[in-house]
């Protein structure tokens, strides 16, 4: 390329670990991403190189889109390697985009989640987004959730903020009332 301008897309060669590093540039605004662009990064995702998934992570984490909410939580279920559960949990951390909150929660309403579903509640709560709207999701996630889910739910519900309707809060405390007294 003349002037040392940069191609505007590349072919992706998955199988070829180092193909990857010429498509790892700076994303445009979040706004812009483009379906081509998103699709790429999710192929990536799906690579069989833990360096390839790494810092396709890494990119996301800095400059991602919350469309990509989804296959990032797919991959942690698909995934038994622990270093990319974590990297996938650390970019949930770092979301500060409140249009991905409904995406959070169509990965915790996902049966796949499963697995991941302490992390991913750890994630909502230390993201610092608003999720009083979800009260009584994560108060029945907390009754019928293991430990570990139950303990994050009730972070995330300590750290909600005060626009929650009385009523709403009283429905949800009979809710947990009437499972103490069946268990």
């Amino acid at each position: 390329m003349a002037g040392g301008a940069r191609p505007t897309s590349y072919r992706i060669d998955f199988e070829n670990k180092y193909s990857y590093l010429r498509f790892l540039r700076p994303l445009p605004p979040l706004t812009t991403m483009t379906p081509q662009r998103r699709k790429e990064i999710e192929g990536l995702l799906q690579s069989r190189h833990l360096e390839v998934v790494l810092d396709t992570l890494d990119l996301i984490k800095n400059e991602g889109d919350i469309e990509l909410i989804k296959p990032m939580v797919a991959l942690m279920s698909e995934t038994d390697n622990q270093e990319v559960i974590s990297a996938v949990a650390e970019v949930l951390r770092n979301v500060k985009d409140h249009l991905a909150v409904p995406k959070l929660m169509e990965a915790l309403e996902n049966p796949d989640s499963f697995g991941n579903r302490s992390l991913i509640v750890a994630a909502c709560w230390e993201n610092g987004l608003n999720y009083d709207a979800y009260l009584s999701f994560f108060v029945d996630l907390a009754i019928r959730e293991n430990y570990l889910v139950c303990l994050e739910c009730l972070t995330l519900i300590e750290n909600m903020g005060n626009e929650i309707p009385e009523r709403e809060i009283m429905t949800n405390i009979a809710k947990i009332q009437q499972n103490i007294e069946l268990s």
